[in-house]
């Protein structure tokens, strides 16, 4: 008995393996969703689809009418699936190239770009723009611009894309249900399987309907160096439910996370403030907040008062100086700026921080006036303890 069940495992792993190996892979087109574009040349036709390159497509806009080529230069080019890239450059023939690891032997390769902005170990996303559409390498006479795109083994060897890899864009399945365009056919572009195409940032954005970030204020993390994690939507919806969860915080101010759309503060606002010290999770569900494909969507941090107060500066022949950041202060390179400053004192002054280490920093306050310390025109140094907080933020997209 127990022979025949270690049998029977041993089958039913050999049948899961199979059954994973054999998955069909979910490509969508490598253009910008809603856009109708062209394959100017299909699998196994020209001169160029032959070979190791025979399953192969070349996209590209529509040509105008009395024009040689498309207008399509510089047009963003997305990744036709979630993976792993293994080559981000120039490639001799290819002209600059990416090539994605979808994991299972199938690879992506997307070649003749004008500019590539991805880079080797770099995880990339279904619908990920990977750089722009270009004419490099050899593209024929006129050199025309488009995006040659093939699924390829370990090798280089292009693959059937049936049972392998097939693109599920909508208007392709309703013109092709086999999921393989064709050449001169029109195809409108769905790109993600999501609402979403993902900015590189510090911040590490999670894909998904719910997307979220990780703000931190410790110099322990990279994500200083900037205070927004942005997306841009690639089909209309509509934004909701603000979420934040603290996971630590000693910050002594309050901190608001605050909805941008197009650089702005969308309208009605959806933003979330954290009370100083709390680590409770709060959430804004009141209001909805209409989106269009283009529109780029950004949650702000900011951090109101100094976070932990700042020292009074005094002497014994002036009034006490309070010197009080009101904005959110971050830190690039060795350089900290302290933005929205304001300075409350009885004489004219200016003042700056400058980097001591990772948790000190020197306030620098210069007297015009009365002084600081006792006599005119002297600086007086302030040392500013960094304070912390970490946390999540999401929010959702119908």
């Amino acid at each position: 008995m127990k022979k025949s069940a270690g049998v029977l495992i041993g089958i039913l792993m050999m049948l899961m393996f199979a059954s994973s190996a054999n998955a069909v892979i979910s490509l969508k087109l490598p253009y910008k969703s809603g856009e109708r574009w062209l394959v100017t040349q299909g699998i196994g036709q020209g001169t160029t689809h032959q070979g190791n390159n025979y399953y192969a497509w070349d996209f590209s806009k529509p040509i105008g009418t009395g024009e040689t080529c498309n207008n399509d230069l510089g047009a963003p080019a997305f990744a036709p699936a979630s993976g792993t890239v293994t080559f981000a450059g120039t490639a001799g023939g290819w002209g600059k190239t990416v090539v994605i690891d979808y994991g299972s032997g199938l690879f992506g390769r997307l070649a003749h770009l004008n500019s590539v902005i991805v880079s080797v170990d770099q995880r990339v996303y279904q619908g990920e723009q990977i750089g722009t559409v270009g004419n490099t390498g050899n593209t024929g006479d006129p050199p025309c611009t488009h995006i040659h795109y093939q699924t390829q083994d370990v090798n280089g060897i292009s693959i059937n894309p049936i049972g392998n890899a097939i693109f599920t864009d909508p208007n392709v399945l309703a013109q092709n249900p086999d999921g393989v365009p064709t050449e001169n056919n029109l195809y409108i572009a769905q790109t993600l399987a999501s609402t979403m195409t993902f900015m590189p940032s510090n911040f590490g954005l999670i894909p998904g309907l719910s997307p979220n970030i990780q703000y931190f204020t410790d110099d322990n993390s990279t994500a200083e160096t900037d205070n927004e994690v942005a997306a841009i939507i690639t089909k209309p919806g509509t934004i909701k439910n603000l979420y934040v969860r603290c996971v630590s915080n000693s910050l002594s101010g309050n901190t608001v996370f605050t909805i941008m759309k197009n650089g702005v503060a969308t309208n009605p606002t959806l933003s979330v403030t954290i009370p100083p010290g709390s680590c409770s999770p709060a959430n804004n569900t009141n209001n909805f907040v209409a989106v269009v494909a283009g529109d780029k969507i950004s949650i702000q941090v900011d951090i109101s008062a100094s976070s932990t107060a700042l020292p009074i500066v005094s002497s014994t022949n002036t009034s006490p100086i309070r010197v009080q950041v009101i904005g959110h202060g971050y830190q690039t390179g060795d350089q900290v700026v302290i933005r929205d400053h304001q300075v409350n004192t009885n004489a004219n002054g200016q003042w700056t921080i400058t980097r001591i280490d990772n948790d000190h920093f020197d306030l620098d306050f210069w007297s015009e006036g009365n002084g600081v310390g006792g006599a005119t025109g002297t600086a007086q140094k302030v040392d500013w303890s960094k304070t912390m907080l970490k946390s999540i933020a999401s929010f959702e997209i119908e």
